[in-house]
């Protein structure tokens, strides 16, 4: 695979990308859609989860084995309090539907495996596309 990575970038993200759609849009039919969670088991929404939890723990393992965590970015911040401002704002707006209170129309459950699952697509998300796929495109000058 790294082979693939350094010979063809791009080929590597479209790889990935492509793995990405099927195994997430394989667990999304077999479970029925997410389009109506108050009538889903915790069975049903772990299928999606377990999905991306297991590109993540895969695209995370394949960076960590080939010693690329500074360059995808998958290290500490620096030792500078200051660095942590940044995530301030995204506090803030994580927590902003949280001031009328917490209602949930699904079992708890089903709300905890949602919330990872969003959590952990999102990581999957911004590692191919914003790790593999623009890397591969600044190195091939797109």
């Amino acid at each position: 695979m790294k082979k693939l990575y350094e010979n063809k970038p791009v080929t590597f993200a479209l790889l990935w990308i492509g793995l990405y759609v099927l195994l997430m849009n394989i667990a999304l039919n077999f479970c029925g859609g997410l389009d109506d969670l108050a009538t889903k088991t915790a069975a049903q929404v772990a299928i999606p989860a377990g999905c991306a939890l297991l590109l993540a723990a895969a695209s995370t393992a394949w960076i960590v084995k080939n010693g690329m965590t500074e360059e995808f970015g998958l290290c500490r911040l620096g030792s500078n309090a200051k660095g942590f401002l940044w995530f301030l704002p995204l506090i803030l707006l994580s927590c902003v539907n949280l001031v009328n209170g917490l209602g949930l129309s699904a079992p708890l459950a089903v709300s905890l495996l949602m919330m990872v699952n969003m959590a952990v697509a999102g990581y999957v998300g911004e590692i191919i596309f914003r790790g593999f796929l623009f890397r591969a495109m600044e190195k091939n000058g797109l």
